[in-house]
């Protein structure tokens, strides 16, 4: 939002990401006890919106304040009858109705509490099957990346174990040949003795 170096009763407003607007905001008159303020826009959904608010510090419009407000509004082309006044005073009640508003009062309370639990339960649910998930992924990560060392580990052993069966095998050969050797000398004629 800036103001306008031209004309100081106004101020434009834009947007340049999401939702693409322009407004122009004018005061259309004002002292220290009001300000009438119109503004003209337009966004991606919708061009030439307007409107006008007063903004005063009584509760009601004060009588004497409305051929004023009616010429500024006619200066902008605006009728200021078309404006709709709402009545911010605040009327006392009833004792008797205290009890009633209080009760609606608690029902619709109650009604926006059990919506924001469900959306928090909600949240949390899809944020536990999101974890779970997440940590199911990593268990199957974990799990394939300790099959993949199991088996060069067995690779390993195997490489091991042909290497000491070649070692051993070469034992028995040598071994068996000592035996056959000193077995077959046992069976060897001995020159006879007399």
């Amino acid at each position: 939002m800036y103001l306008d170096r031209t004309a100081p009763n106004r101020t434009h407003s834009f947007a340049r990401r999401y939702l693409h607007y322009k407004d122009d905001w004018y005061i259309l008159d004002s002292d220290k006890d009001f300000f009438l303020v119109y503004y003209r826009g337009s966004n991606d959904a919708w061009d030439g919106y307007g409107g006008a608010f007063l903004y005063t510090r009584e509760p009601t419009v004060p009588p004497a304040l409305v051929p004023r407000l009616e010429a500024a509004a006619k200066r902008a082309n605006l009728n200021f009858d078309d404006f709709v006044r709402t009545d911010n005073t605040c009327p006392t009640l009833d004792p008797k109705d205290i009890p009633q508003l209080r009760e609606r009062y608690a029902k619709k309370e109650l009604i926006l509490t059990e919506d924001a639990l469900a959306q928090q339960v909600t949240a949390v649910r899809g944020n536990a099957v999101s974890a779970i998930s997440s940590e199911e992924k990593e268990a199957v990560k974990a799990i394939s990346k300790l099959e993949k060392l199991a088996e060069n580990d067995v690779r390993q052993l195997e490489k091991v174990l042909e290497k000491e069966a070649i070692v051993i095998e070469k034992e028995v050969i040598v071994i068996e040949k000592e035996v056959e050797k000193d077995v077959g000398s046992l069976f060897k004629k001995q020159p006879e003795r007399n």
